[in-house]
């Protein structure tokens, strides 16, 4: 199974981001759009995972130790590729973010659970493959403010599987905040 661990996002802001992500669909000849009920911050891809690592996964999770926090999206970026561009949303003041991440890897790491070693940039992806109609200036969509705040109380093991072509994220296991001391 294909499992990843993110912070969800609660439904409120992810209609918020709808509305962003469809401001950059009229505004592009081509894209595969994330869905609204998809959007999440990954923490960790750990890509295809036996199922009897979950137990492990799921111990890894529970042991770190994080206090509730503010997240704040800011700003809309993008990731240049030659077959369409990967379109995000950044966190603003992302120390937070960083220090989760980087205790949730060092869980895993513990116990000898892959995950992909790429450098972390935190963000939240609208599209991709995303072609910018050619009358739309990319620096004048770069330039567009953001403004969502999101607490993070918790993460989630989540599975991404096609149901009748769809791509659904099912989350398997959630661990709540455990206020550090």
């Amino acid at each position: 199974m294909r499992l990843f661990i993110a912070v969800e996002i609660d439904d409120a802001n992810k209609s918020r981001l709808a509305k962003i992500r469809e401001e950059l669909r009229f505004n592009s000849s081509q894209g595969s759009y994330t869905l609204t009920e998809n959007f999440h911050l990954t923490l960790a891809f750990l890509g295809e995972t036996d199922v009897s690592n979950i137990p492990m996964i799921t111990d890894a999770m529970d042991r770190v130790e994080f206090s509730p926090f503010m997240m704040k999206l800011t700003h809309l970026g993008a990731f240049r590729r030659p077959n369409g561009d990967l379109w995000w949303i950044g966190i603003d003041s992302s120390e937070q973010v960083k220090q989760l991440q980087c205790r949730l890897k060092e869980s895993l790491f513990s116990k000898g659970i892959w995950f992909d070693p790429k450098p972390f940039v935190p963000h939240l992806t609208l599209a991709r493959s995303v072609r910018l109609n050619r009358s739309l200036e990319m620096k004048s969509l770069l330039s567009r403010k953001v403004d969502i705040s999101l607490s993070v109380r918790q993460i989630s093991l989540m599975q991404s599987d096609r149901v009748d072509g769809k791509l659904v994220y099912i989350p398997l296991h959630t661990t709540r905040v455990q206020n550090l001391s």
